[in-house]
């Protein structure tokens, strides 16, 4: 049985998946406007038809790649309703905020150039700016618990630090982004934690 076959037979949300992974790996080779359904269908090895029953167009693909990302970001918020200190909390939310941006590396690559075209795809920059704000939101309420002396001044150094962070790794495959790390946790003391 060709594979083909196989695959159109597997479940739905199985062929959606398959698609996003060969999307997102072709993204990642060639860029977001070069790669051409066809050739998504093609690395996917599904049929035209069975692409069009998921996703109408390509540009469908954005939101549900952007989703599966964010479904990743619970612990953010998980971190900030625990019994946790607030060092403790910022400091696991610093840490998977970089390990994020390591998982997420190769997605911003291809993603971060769409989002300066706000008109070809507003959707990328509205949901850019809405996981910034729930994440300023939960940080600048523990920077509160931390008394440091200007909160909101200091969500917006911190929040431009990891927007500055996370162009460099979309332009930058060799950045060191372990040393921005520890730098982060220097900053607030959150070595020894």
């Amino acid at each position: 049985m060709p594979k083909t076959e196989t695959l159109n037979q597997a479940e739905p949300e199985n062929i959606k998946k398959n698609i996003l992974v060969s999307a997102m790996k072709l993204f990642a080779q060639n860029g977001y406007e070069p790669t051409s359904i066809a050739a998504i269908v093609k690395e996917t090895n599904i049929s035209s038809t069975l692409f069009e029953a998921h996703f109408e167009a390509k540009e469908d693909l954005i939101p549900a790649i952007l989703h599966t990302f964010s479904e990743k970001r619970g612990p953010v918020q998980h971190h900030t309703h625990s019994d946790l200190t607030a060092n403790k909390k910022l400091k696991l939310i610093i840490d998977d905020g970089f390990t994020s941006i390591a998982e997420q590396a190769t997605l911003m690559r291809w993603l971060i150039p769409l989002a300066f075209d706000k008109t070809k795809h507003p959707l990328i920059n509205e949901i850019f700016v809405q996981q910034t704000k729930e994440t300023s939101i939960e940080i600048t309420n523990l920077f509160r618990e931390l008394d440091i002396e200007n909160p909101l001044l200091e969500i917006r150094l911190f929040s431009t630090i990891i927007a500055g962070i996370k162009f460099e790794m979309a332009l930058n495959s060799a950045y060191d982004l372990g040393e921005m790390h520890q730098l982060i946790l220097s900053k607030y003391n959150l070595h020894n934690l």
